[in-house]
């Protein structure tokens, strides 16, 4: 689980085991997908996003009307910032990583056919692992403590979760 003190920043929201605070217009999209569905939910300033036990709780409007998904059937999360006029301005990423949640390995998916250089940080920047890898291959995340990281490939960053 996470320790109260890490935080993490998705695109213009804060996230940590408190709360996510964004601004009075939906400025992030949170699409949660398990193996039954895939929610998408638009996060505004008075909308919250933690974690409390098991469970991801959203709560996009702020009026405690609580989503609530069960930490271990989340497939895959994914954060995409929208534009000021409301329309998803969603980029389609060539790199992928998946699964994610991860539990004992990740694999990296890049448009790169060359061996390309990694690096895998805590939410508070402590560097845990780096290697080098090539599409597809699998990094073992098995010694990682649970909770949110940030691995840096190809000049981009992506978050995943390890349970």
């Amino acid at each position: 689980m996470l320790k109260n003190k890490e935080t993490l920043f998705f695109g213009g929201i804060l996230l940590c085991t408190g709360a996510i605070w964004a601004s009075d217009t939906a400025t992030t999209k949170v699409i949660v997908k398990t193996e039954k569905e895939s929610t998408e939910y638009n996060m505004y300033d008075s909308g919250k996003m933690y974690f409390s036990e098991d469970y991801l709780i959203l709560d996009p409007l702020g009026d405690s009307n609580l989503k609530k998904v069960k930490l271990a059937e989340i497939q895959n999360l994914q954060f995409s910032p929208l534009n000021s006029s409301g329309i998803n301005d969603v980029q389609r990423l060539s790199n992928r990583i998946y699964p994610n949640p991860a539990t004992e390995q990740l694999t990296i998916l890049s448009d790169e056919e060359e061996d390309f250089y990694y690096s895998i940080y805590t939410v508070d920047g402590k560097l845990v692992s780096s290697g080098r890898s090539r599409t597809g291959e699998v990094i073992n995340v098995a010694s990682l403590a649970t909770g949110i990281y940030e691995i840096k490939f190809n000049n981009q960053n992506l978050r995943f979760i390890k349970q």
